[in-house]
């Protein structure tokens, strides 16, 4: 019987034809999702993904950052300000915000790039009710929710918008 050995755990009798990923997790009781071992340092040992909902007030207080993608645009400014608020009151004061959204050119022109995002200022138009923004525009929706936009980093047809908790709390 062939022996499967699995550095920090020991070596197993693996039976001759089973597949390696069913003989880590059946024989030697390794998961697969952990990359670690379960040593709190992958990925799946310190990462949470927790249901809510974002214009509630209980957005949990249980992390320094809060990425959000295609989320933002799918919401007029009022309810886009909402979440965002949200977000800062959940955020330590030293807390990131990163927006992965498309920013809008200011004057947009023929490109297929401007195409697309003005095709999908449509879509959440005429579906949600939202729109794409101008990077102006973020960074006011930003200023009034409590955060500093700063800085943005291309991303193929979309963006990074990386955003820091402010000096002030954002009103009401």
């Amino acid at each position: 019987m062939p022996k499967l050995t699995v550095d920090g755990v020991g070596t197993f009798d693996v039976p001759h034809d089973k597949r390696l990923v069913l003989a880590l997790t059946d024989e030697a009781s390794v998961d697969q999702l952990h990359a670690c071992g379960g040593n709190a340092r992958c990925t799946t040992c310190r990462v949470e993904f927790v249901a809510g909902d974002f214009f509630a007030t209980t957005i949990p207080a249980v992390a320094d950052a809060i990425i959000l993608k295609s989320v933002i645009h799918d919401w007029d400014d009022a309810r886009s300000t909402s979440i965002l608020r949200n977000c800062r009151q959940a955020l330590p004061s030293n807390g990131t915000l990163l927006l992965v959204e498309r920013i809008m050119p200011e004057a947009p022109i023929t490109t297929d790039e401007d195409r697309a995002h003005a095709m999908s200022d449509l879509n959440m138009l005429r579906g949600p009710g939202g729109r794409e923004r101008t990077k102006q525009e973020y960074r006011d929706l930003l200023n009034e929710s409590g955060f500093d936009l700063k800085s943005t980093y291309p991303a193929g047809r979309f963006n990074v918008i990386e955003a820091r908790v402010g000096g002030k709390p954002p009103p009401g």
